[in-house]
């Protein structure tokens, strides 16, 4: 258990602003807006009220609704560094539910609750099964007791469970087929593909925790949907329909596969079709439905073509999900499924569908547009149970469709923390949302850090400075516009993690997010350098093992690749040191291959706060690597030991002059040049 954040009222400042798109009035007979409307701001999971404020209108020539409006909720109880789950309640607008950081100021467009528009939420894929059954390596139990541990399986989504429920309709994806005993591990019993090399199953009370978070409809359109054969696809059918969640992608044959799913919500309806480009006919072990077989609906253009016109016909917003988007780190033949896809998103954007999602793969993807049809190329698994830091970065997106078409997005960061999807703030979720920062015509503008707008506002430039040669952050929401001739600019592999910030909504811990501490490693203020706290780690005189922390898992590198390790260290005692370590694969159970590391220089508390770096490159044959910060033995009796670092980073360098959007870190060249950036506000 990490140590509980100690609570202080601090004062955050929220901005909301109506989509500028919207151009019906709020009252009758096309009045002018009233000029001040009620605003609560809710925590989303107790329920309680936090803030109470009024949203009123900018401009004073009494301009139409669709001028910009602005809310101001100060004095939020927020504990130091822990992020908050609200809700914004506004008389004439639909609720919105996002996370909000201490201190962080944040832009949320909300939607008019008019007739003609409809909220759509896009969640990833959902594993739910495997090592939720088994306990961790050393103490802890299982995250699920068994298949019929229904509250167990509600605890996992309990933690998102507010954003999913921000919606009209929400949509998510099985990556597994619901069974009443899923197969776990050790030999594959009979009911299961005999000739497949990953098969995987979860239990039918994954339908029934999906409902009760707010998941409306699913599709079935994986290449894992058909492991359990038949007679999976039947439980998992029967599962949905009892859990009242409407289901496309899959069926008795293809007829049925390629049946969309309509959902109905506030007098509108969304349309759901979901195909996969990995069910190819013919190949071994291929889902694919048939004329008179059982199975996902295999994505092919007529086919799509004629699906996404006739659900057009009878529906509002039709969603579109495709599976088959590339893994993390993936091989050639991914390259050639990321092709395959890309062509299919473009062919249901033709066809008339209002957004087009992908077959979540592990972590966020860059949002396109295809002729104005926002194409989320994949949000992140939902829930996964795969030991890979690429996974751990999901997300949820909130599409508001009017007239067919997609008018504004918005995206909320999640993480896996312990198994569960939690959203968060800060530095983490600038990382998803610079990782999805796409190119999609008017919506390619993102606002503070976890929110995209419509393509209008101000242009800001800005610049950043610091110490000769020194690093610098480009900030969260700013664009690297331009470097000097010898300076250069990276992305942190750690996300931002290493703050060691509390950057999870959930209110059960109180920093290092995303990182795996042991008993003698705590938060503390004192450590912190730059933001509210730090690590402190202890060691008594007499101890003989080493005080390590780590990320929880590797971090994916390509041969070659510059990078550095940095951090700043509040004190140091003798034997302090960091190192990262190289890795031929990306399996935790595998051993390292080599290591590098620096000694930290003994420093005092009474200094401020000294910067320690390690450069390297990435040798041939190497495809992961892991940091580690190290307080080793002192062999002195007579003396303990202790460590408290801050901001430790793990940069992978681009080449020079390389600048963009995901790029969050720059070293100056060596007269100190300023480097340009820019954002766009509202």
């Amino acid at each position: 258990m990490r140590k509980l954040p100690i609570y202080l009222g601090l004062l955050v400042a929220l901005t909301v602003v109506v989509e500028l798109l919207w151009r019906a009035p709020l009252q009758a007979g096309g009045e002018a807006p009233q000029v001040s409307t009620a605003v609560t701001v809710v925590d989303a999971l107790s329920g309680h009220r936090v803030d109470q404020a009024s949203l009123t209108r900018l401009d004073d020539d009494g301009a139409p609704v669709g001028s910009s409006l602005a809310l101001t909720a100060g004095g939020l109880d927020l504990a130091v560094g822990s992020p908050r789950l609200v809700r914004i309640e506004a008389d004439g607008y639909l609720d919105r539910v996002l996370a909000l950081g201490p201190g962080e100021p944040v832009t949320v467009p909300l939607t008019p609750a008019a007739d003609d528009a409809v909220t759509v939420r896009l969640a990833g894929q959902v594993m739910m099964g495997r090592r939720f059954y088994l306990p961790p390596p050393g103490e802890g139990a299982a995250r699920l007791t068994g298949p019929d541990d229904t509250a167990g399986h509600d605890r996992v989504l309990a933690a998102a469970a507010p954003v999913l429920s921000d919606a009209d309709v929400t949509v998510a994806g099985l990556g597994a087929p619901l069974v009443a005993d899923p197969y776990v591990a050790g030999e594959l019993p009979a009911g299961y593909q005999q000739d497949k090399g990953l098969v995987l199953a979860q239990s039918t009370a994954v339908a029934g925790a999906l409902a009760r978070a707010g998941v409306d409809v699913v599709s079935l359109a994986d290449d894992h949907l058909m492991d359990a054969l038949g007679d999976g696809l039947d439980s998992t059918l029967a599962a949905l329909d009892e859990a009242g969640i409407a289901h496309t992608g899959a069926g008795a044959d293809v007829d049925a596969a390629w049946e969309p799913a309509y959902v109905g919500a506030r007098g509108r309806t969304v349309a759901v079709l979901g195909c996969t480009t990995l069910g190819q006919p013919g190949r071994i072990a291929s889902p694919a439905a048939g004329p008179d077989r059982a199975g996902v609906a295999n994505c092919y253009p007529p086919r799509l073509t004629e699906a996404v016109r006739a659900a057009a016909a009878e529906a509002d917003a039709v969603v579109v999900v495709l599976d088959g988007a590339a893994r993390a780190g993936g091989t050639e033949r991914d390259a050639g499924l990321r092709a395959g896809v890309r062509r299919m998103a473009g062919v249901a954007a033709e066809a008339g569908a209002s957004v087009v999602v992908g077959g979540f793969p592990q972590g966020p993807q860059e949002i396109l547009g295809i002729d104005g049809v926002p194409w989320v190329q994949g949000a992140g698994d939902l829930v996964t149970d795969q030991q890979q830091w690429s996974a751990l970065r999901s997300s949820v997106t909130r599409v508001t469709v009017r007239g067919g078409r997609a008018a504004t997005l918005t995206v909320d960061p999640l993480a896996q923390v312990e198994d569960r999807p939690v959203p968060v703030a800060g530095t983490l979720a600038a990382s998803v949302a610079r990782q999805m920062r796409g190119t999609v015509a008017g919506l390619t503008t993102l606002g503070e850090g976890t929110v995209w707008w419509p393509d209008v506002g101000t242009a800001v430039e800005g610049s950043r400075e610091g110490a000769p040669g020194g690093l610098a952050q480009v900030g969260n929401a700013w664009t690297l516009e331009s470097l000097a001739p010898d300076a250069r600019a990276g992305r942190d592999l750690l996300w931002g993690t290493g703050s060691f910030e509390d950057l999870e909504t959930d209110g059960e811990t109180s920093g290092s997010t995303l990182w795996a501490l042991g008993k003698y490693v705590t938060t503390s203020l004192e450590a912190g350098c730059q933001g509210a706290q730090g690590l402190r780690l202890r060691r008594g005189p007499l101890s003989a093992k080493d005080v390590v922390i780590s990320p929880q898992y590797r971090q994916p590198v390509t041969p070659g690749t510059q990078l550095s390790l940095t951090a700043n260290v509040r004190l140091a005692s003798e034997g302090a040191s960091l190192e990262v370590r190289w890795y031929r694969s990306l399996d935790p159970t595998k051993r390292s291959s080599g290591a590098e590391s620096v000694a930290i220089v003994p420093h005092r508390l009474s200094g401020p706060c000294s910067p320690v770096r390690l450069d390297l490159t990435v040798p041939e044959g190497m495809v992961a690597a892991q940091p580690y910060v190290r307080l080793s033995p002192r062999h002195d009796v007579n003396l303990a030991a202790e460590l408290r670092v801050d901001d430790v980073a793990l940069v992978a360098w681009n080449s020079p002059g390389t600048v963009g959007r995901r790029l969050d870190t720059v070293q100056l060249d060596p007269t100190g040049q300023p480097v340009a950036v820019s954002r766009t506000e509202p």
